[in-house]
């Protein structure tokens, strides 16, 4: 499709030459898309606009939709092919193709924000998947948009980044926000996860000391913060909170390093002083020998069999570990028109990690939950439980019997074990997520509420006894 761009961009050039060196800097150091758009609209002149009128009267936006399928389908395969800036340019061709309200449109966006992702536009990535929810993306599909927009968002909190979906920052606070991916109705298959939205200032709740193994949970519900016991605490023990670094999510020295740097203490919580007379790796630093599957033992110079005595580079595992990250990341950015090519790259990537990594590593959870959600986007209710019971074995080992992560993965089987109307294995996990939900997120939360709703159903079903 042609436009008049040779003229405007020529038009462009003559304003950008009359330009101040302030407007340049401030023109330049913007890195989104969005605050330059939002800059050069506040620049944009009347002159300019009857310009850019006079240009554009005798061009038309012609749609053909076999032409924006035609370019969908090439940036799926650029996306394949790792070429996320092709890939960004082809959808955002195809989106010229199509009117703006057509559900070509939404899958364009969903399409075009996986590229956003990889190529760490977190921001932009959010707004292109919310155009996408409201054009009328899939509600079977967005399961990976929600899953797309949680990372995000804890990329976006992690560096600082503003949320659309946080409140504004009052004031810093030991307690940073912690918001709850949604999800859809009863019956569907959910991605829940905890991201770092903001942070505010809770007076009372700043007045709690700090541990990486904390006996409390927070939830918020708006600017509202609930603080809950997640374990009995006797007559004078002190009630702890996390203030981030948990032990099941990164290692004594990171934690502390972090805590240092953000709060200026040295953390000698329980979980720190028993985990730091412990030097043995955990799991996620370990690896396996390829040629006889043995662990690896870490030493100076990198990784050596404690069987066959073969020294391997630290540099080539790791990169090994992350390549093997980003295949599984692919396949499960992959539509619903690619599950098979999804469900074969998962396949050898789960075959891949037996021979890297260990059994207790948390990746192999992550890799089971990612094949559950293909065969859920099948309908193969029966495999798709199969590799979440597998997923939640890793969960519980690394995260704790009373972790939240289980209880969401609980929420998860017990979606599937609806569906597939297996009765009583789903009343059972029922049964066990929904006391972990409660003490996490209290007896009104939707969640709770949602799976109260299942078990109802189930046992309204014909023929039970």
């Amino acid at each position: 499709m042609q436009g008049p761009g040779l003229e405007w961009r020529r038009r462009c050039r003559l304003r950008w030459r009359h330009m101040s060196d302030l407007q340049r800097r401030r023109f330049t150091s913007n890195t989104r898309l969005g605050p330059l758009l939002r800059l050069a609209r506040h620049w944009l002149s009347p002159a300019d606009t009857a310009v850019l009128d006079e240009l554009c009267a005798s061009w038309r936006a012609g749609k053909d939709r076999s032409t924006a399928l035609h370019l969908k389908q090439r940036g799926n395969d650029s996306f394949k092919a790792r070429d996320y800036l092709q890939a960004l340019s082809l959808y955002t061709k195809g989106l010229r193709y199509v009117p703006a309200d057509s559900p070509e449109c939404a899958l364009l966006y969903a399409n075009r924000s996986a590229a956003l992702y990889q190529l760490h536009r977190y921001q932009d990535c959010v707004e292109d998947i919310e155009r996408a929810e409201r054009l009328g993306y899939p509600p079977e599909l967005q399961h990976k948009t929600q899953s797309r927009r949680a990372a995000c968002l804890q990329r976006l909190g992690g560096s600082g980044g503003e949320s659309r979906e946080s409140e504004p920052p009052s004031a810093a606070s030991p307690a940073p926000g912690v918001g709850v991916g949604v999800g859809v109705g009863v019956g569907d298959v959910r991605g829940m996860r905890e991201v770092c939205v903001g942070t505010a200032l809770y007076c009372w709740a700043s007045l709690l000391n700090h541990s990486c193994q904390p006996n409390t949970t927070a939830s918020f519900q708006g600017t509202r913060i609930t603080l809950r016991a997640t374990q009995p605490i006797p007559a004078g023990e002190q009630v702890l909170h996390c203030y981030g670094p948990h032990w099941s999510r990164q290692c004594v020295g990171d934690r502390r390093k972090s805590l240092q740097t953000q709060y200026y203490f040295w953390c000698e919580c329980s979980a720190c002083v028993r985990e730091g007379g412990d030097r043995s790796p955990a799991p996620q630093a370990q690896f396996l020998c390829r040629p006889c599957g043995s662990v690896l033992s870490l030493e100076e110079g990198g990784y050596r069999c404690v069987h066959c005595t073969q020294l391997v580079p630290q540099q080539s595992l790791q990169q090994q570990l992350q390549q093997l990250r980003l295949q599984m990341e692919g396949a499960g950015n992959m539509d619903s028109t690619h599950t098979d090519t999804a469900l074969a790259q998962l396949q050898q990537c789960q075959a891949d990690a037996q021979s890297l990594l260990p059994a207790q590593h948390p990746l192999h959870g992550e890799i089971d939950d990612s094949l559950a959600r293909v065969y859920a986007t099948h309908g193969d209710w029966g495999a798709a439980a199969q590799h979440l019971q597998r997923s939640l074995h890793a969960v519980e080992l690394q995260y704790g019997a009373g972790s939240v992560e289980l209880a969401q993965q609980l929420l998860k089987l017990a979606q599937v074990l609806f569906n597939s109307r297996s009765v009583c294995e789903a009343e059972s996990v029922i049964d066990r997520a929904v006391p972990l939900l409660t003490t996490h997120y209290g007896a009104d939360h939707d969640t709770v509420a949602e799976l109260k709703e299942m078990r109802s159903c189930l046992q309204s079903l014909p023929g039970r006894r």
